[in-house]
């Protein structure tokens, strides 16, 4: 019994000394209530954080799909094309740049 209030003891002494996480974001939190500057720069960083977060999925929305789709998307038209109709190759010239027929 005194073996386990003696490691009660001890593990409520550490934890009373940590600076842990929790208690850096609770001072923080009370810091920037007061003061302008510190929500500010607190909301700043914030959207830093969501710019660099979302910036991925914005650029790859932008594009357009030739860019990251490119020559393997040419190729399976090709064979499409192939496969419809094998007798008329006028269809593929188009899709056959930088190739010699």
């Amino acid at each position: 019994m005194s073996r386990t209030r003696s490691r009660m003891s001890n593990f409520d002494a550490q934890n009373e000394a940590t600076n842990g996480l929790l208690i850096r974001l609770q001072a923080l939190n009370q810091l920037s209530d007061n003061d302008f500057t510190v929500n500010a720069a607190r909301f700043l960083l914030f959207l830093l954080f969501l710019v660099i977060e979302c910036l991925p999925v914005t650029v790859k929305l932008m594009q357009q799909p030739e860019h990251y789709l490119g020559q393997p998307a040419r190729a399976a038209e090709a064979s499409r094309l192939t496969v419809q109709d094998g007798r008329d190759s006028s269809l593929l010239a188009p899709l056959a740049v930088g190739r010699e027929r």
